[in-house]
């Protein structure tokens, strides 16, 4: 059973996905059956990752849970899944934040309910097969097949401007899994296996880690985003249904940065070093030019997906310091905005639903989302008298001080032993402030 739990945890959703496609055809009945089959489903499969942490040794190195089966042999191609202290966190969160989707969508999604929860249910499984693969062809599957389903939820179920949104999402997207694809095939003929674990120890060359991490940039960068090939992101947030600008943000632009860190940082150690001060710039870039973006905006979405990227370039900084301390404070940042970006959007959607008009940023209708945003913030500024975890899991509201954010600072203070690293990547942290004195104007209007 131990062995089979990932696998269940995987695939539970895939099945789901066609139970409902398959027995709930037509009418208003079925579609609430539709509902109740992918809440619960999603709810079993939240026991089973639970299941799966409270299995989990972190006092044990290298991969647990771990299956290997045959695929193309002969070719060094196999199916294998696994999990570490690293992918173990996303799957939580991916567990975590679909149910809570899900349940949002049985308000804002009232029209092909069927076809959003099968679609929700294999956006669900990709991610798991994402996260937990130890094969590099088998990542590249599960990567393009997060692609289907979500640009179909924004494309179906968005708003207004959403075939433009949907169409640019996907574009970017496979255009930047196309280098992917190149990087894949030429790592396949030089170490004759994608294997992943076999490939971290194959010795490339420097300069062809260098070319190798370029492509694997290219592609995780639009995911994640990366400044400056962010242009989808705020139509496709914005556009989008809550439930599906929930996962967009708070799992999916974690794909990209999940596999910078194995992809980049770890695979690649050297050509990381002489990419680091690029990067580092981009992040830096991406988080003051997000910041002020957001505050020329008036749709709420958009405020919100403008600091998602902004906090995302945070992301970016603290994987490329290189660092301990600046790579953990990444993982925390990465969990915490997961959670709250996902909290924030679903409460624009409840002030959205009550007015039956968009949540404006200067009407004051946006009144219950910054006091959403407030609960966040005050349990991080008055964080004494919560556990240091949750404090950590909090962090992530946009613009709080969160000991994450401290983390990653501490390792760009450390970046290549420069004395004024700190000082530098320290000026973004304001940032956030921008918009929250715009929100917090509105509100007050």
């Amino acid at each position: 059973m131990p062995h089979a739990l990932l696998s269940l945890i995987t695939y539970v959703p895939l099945a789901g996905a066609l139970v409902v496609w398959l027995f709930c055809r037509g009418g208003e009945v079925q579609d609430l059956l539709a509902r109740r089959i992918g809440l619960g489903t999603s709810l079993a499969v939240l026991a089973l990752s639970v299941a799966l942490w409270c299995g989990f040794n972190p006092a044990t190195p290298g991969l647990q849970f771990e299956t290997r089966l045959g695929w193309v042999a002969d070719a060094g191609i196999s199916y294998h899944t696994g999990v570490d202290g690293i992918s173990l966190v996303f799957i939580l969160l991916t567990a975590f934040l679909t149910p809570l989707a899900m349940a949002a969508g049985a308000r804002s999604i009232r029209t092909q309910a069927r076809e959003f929860v099968a679609a929700m249910l294999l956006l669900e499984t990709a991610l798991f097969g994402l996260f937990s693969a130890q094969d590099l062809l088998l990542f590249y599957v599960f990567y393009e097949a997060t692609l289907i389903p979500a640009s179909l939820m924004i494309g179906i179920w968005g708003g207004p401007k959403r075939a433009w949104a949907s169409l640019q999402f996907f574009l970017f997207t496979f255009g930047g899994s196309l280098f992917m694809l190149i990087a894949l095939i030429v790592m396949w003929q030089q170490a004759g296996t994608t294997d992943i674990p076999a490939l971290m120890q194959a010795g490339f060359s420097h300069s062809l880690q260098g070319w190798l991490l370029l492509a694997f940039l290219l592609a995780f960068g639009v995911k994640l985003p990366l400044f400056p090939l962010h242009a989808w992101l705020p139509d496709a947030y914005s556009e989008a249904p809550a439930p599906a600008s929930a996962m967009l943000s708070g799992v999916l632009s974690k794909t990209g940065a999940y596999g910078l860190l194995r992809f980049g940082v770890l695979m690649f150690p050297d050509a990381a070093h002489l990419f680091a001060p690029y990067v580092l710039a981009l992040g830096v870039v991406a988080i003051l030019y997000a910041a002020f973006v957001a505050f020329a905006q008036t749709d709420m979405k958009r405020v919100i997906a403008y600091s998602s990227f902004s906090h995302m370039g945070m992301i970016a900084v603290g994987l490329f310091t290189l660092t301990a301390e600046g790579i953990d404070g990444a993982i925390f940042q990465m969990l915490s905005h997961g959670v709250v970006i996902a909290a924030l959007f679903f409460c624009v959607s409840a002030v959205a639903l009550r007015s039956d008009t968009p949540a404006d940023f200067r009407s004051g209708r946006c009144g219950s989302a910054n006091a959403g945003a407030g609960v966040a913030d005050h349990a991080v500024h008055h964080g004494q008298y919560w556990p240091a975890r949750h404090r950590l899991l909090c962090g992530g509201s946009a613009g709080a001080d969160g000991s994450n954010s401290c983390l990653v600072l501490g390792g760009a203070a450390g970046w290549r032993h420069h004395d004024h690293g700190g000082g530098v990547y320290a000026l973004p942290v304001s940032s956030g402030a921008v918009w929250r004195l715009a929100g917090h104007g509105a509100s007050a209007a």
